[in-house]
């Protein structure tokens, strides 16, 4: 057998094929040895990791999509709430600004001459500016009061205190504001207040309203929260195999 290597057509068949391997090895890149986790070829073996088998990747993979898709249902329905509660608020703010500029428009038109508009006024126009200054910062402390409390921790009675305090404080501001502001000689400022003083149960609804409706927001915010993490527990206890 050996001297038949020392021919010189076996000898070049023999080296042809040996080098044709070797260029093969260099061309495709690598051979797979997975069986023993290692991989050759260009460059430096590379370990394969021992969990590329493994029989629960999938669970994983799929408890690490279902948990981040989770958190990020509950994080948004967080950040909804306030939003919810100032969209309402922002509605019946409307309303009574709205009732405000009636009742100081039916006193100005009281005081001018036929035919002379009152919307042409100075104490018109001032009028209007300072109830956008009311306005915004009225929305800025119902805002605060909205991110400070958590109502979904208040009994019926808590909740009915609380929103009882709230509207005489809101009623009040505005009629403070007022008085700081208001420098009008047309329509004066005692003639404003018991113009609006017609209304002022009126007012306090609204504001009752608008904190009732931020209790109910908040706490049918946190019963949906609830749900998804009863079906998120449900979830997990049936991949961790945890029976009912």
């Amino acid at each position: 057998m050996f001297e038949q290597l020392n021919s010189p057509w076996v000898f070049g068949s023999v080296a042809i094929v040996t080098v044709g391997a070797c260029y093969i090895l260099t061309r495709v890149g690598y051979v797979a040895l997975e069986k023993w986790g290692i991989v050759l070829g260009k460059g430096k073996s590379k370990k394969v990791s021992p969990h590329a088998t493994c029989p629960h990747s999938k669970d994983i993979m799929d408890i690490i999509h279902r948990t981040s898709n989770h958190y990020e249902k509950v994080n948004s329905l967080k950040s909804s709430i306030i939003k919810e509660q100032m969209r309402s608020y922002e509605e019946i703010e409307e309303e009574a600004i709205g009732i405000l500029r009636h009742n100081f428009n039916g006193l100005i038109a009281e005081k001018l001459s036929e035919g002379e508009s009152f919307m042409q006024h100075p104490e018109y126009f001032n009028f209007n500016l300072i109830l956008k200054v009311i306005a915004y910062d009225i929305k800025v402390y119902i805002r605060a009061c909205f991110a400070a409390n958590h109502y979904t921790t208040y009994t019926v009675d808590a909740q009915i205190e609380y929103v009882a305090k709230k509207k005489i404080v809101v009623v009040q501001k505005v009629t403070d504001a007022l008085n700081d502001y208001w420098r009008g000689t047309t329509v004066t400022r005692s003639e404003i207040f018991f113009k609006n003083k017609e209304r002022e149960k009126m007012f306090e609804e609204e504001v009752e309203s608008v904190f009732n409706r931020a209790f109910t927001i908040a706490r049918d915010t946190y019963d949906a929260i609830d749900i998804l993490n009863k079906e998120y527990q449900s979830y997990i206890d049936s991949i961790v195999g945890v029976k009912e």
